[in-house]
């Protein structure tokens, strides 16, 4: 996987989406994004968009002074998966295909990205994996 020149303004969406999402202050949201455009300019295309995102995270976490500033985040993101995590399980266990099913709503999981947002909605997705067929 490598960047494309589309994935850097994403980055500094990601950048400030995470930003807000932590309740960091509009002058520190800039200077974390002053920064993500720093190393930016020393960033290879044939890298990939992760090994940017593991960068966008080292530098919020160097302006938070937060080894984990995603920590409520991942409790929260913990907790919502376990609300549905019996139903899941249940279907799961039931299916005509158990593997697939779990494969399936792995990847209905991946929805869970605060990184791009707050804004999605893990029981729909669930549902729409179960009713939409696969293509």
């Amino acid at each position: 996987m490598r960047t494309y020149l589309e994935c850097i303004p994403c980055f500094f969406k990601q950048s400030l989406e995470t930003s807000r999402i932590l309740g960091i202050k509009e002058e520190l949201q800039k200077k974390i994004l002053d920064e993500i455009g720093k190393h930016l300019s020393d960033f290879s295309l044939t890298a990939s968009p992760p090994e940017m995102g593991k960068i966008i995270h080292n530098v919020i976490k160097k302006f938070t002074r937060n080894s984990d500033p995603f920590k409520d985040i991942k409790k929260r993101s913990n907790k919502m998966v376990l609300e549905v995590y019996n139903n899941l399980k249940e279907k799961i266990e039931s299916s005509s295909d158990p593997l697939l099913t779990a494969v399936e709503f792995s990847i209905a999981g991946n929805i869970i990205d605060f990184g791009v947002g707050d804004d999605f909605d893990l029981p729909s997705e669930i549902q729409r994996v179960l009713t939409e067929p696969y293509a």
